[in-house]
């Protein structure tokens, strides 16, 4: 499926049920548009390489929504949450180390 939708409550909604469904989604960020997944789905992961003909070893951009959730998937340290805490909320790029299974 194909459609383009304006920014709105049902356009959201509508990502969010096709995240949850293992789709890909077209979402604007900052500066440009993106292919986005589930990143905790392998299945939407495999899919967005595929798409984007990428080795599998390239990695990927997570967008953050919380502290909770950057604590969850990748490794942090003082000056990561001192450097978070100066600009968030708010447009921010951090380069992190996942963590650990």
């Amino acid at each position: 499926m194909n459609n383009i939708l304006k920014e709105s409550s049902y356009s959201i909604n509508k990502a969010v049920r096709l995240l949850n469904t293992n789709k890909l989604v077209s979402l604007k960020a900052e500066t440009v548009y993106g292919l986005a997944c589930d990143p905790s789905s392998i299945k939407s992961i495999k899919k967005l390489y595929d798409l984007k003909k990428r080795p599998y070893n390239n990695p990927l951009i997570i967008h953050i929504s919380s502290i909770q959730m950057l604590n969850s998937i990748c490794q942090t340290n003082e000056l990561t949450k001192k450097i978070i805490s100066q600009f968030w909320p708010g447009p921010l790029t951090i380069i992190l180390p996942k963590k650990k299974k």
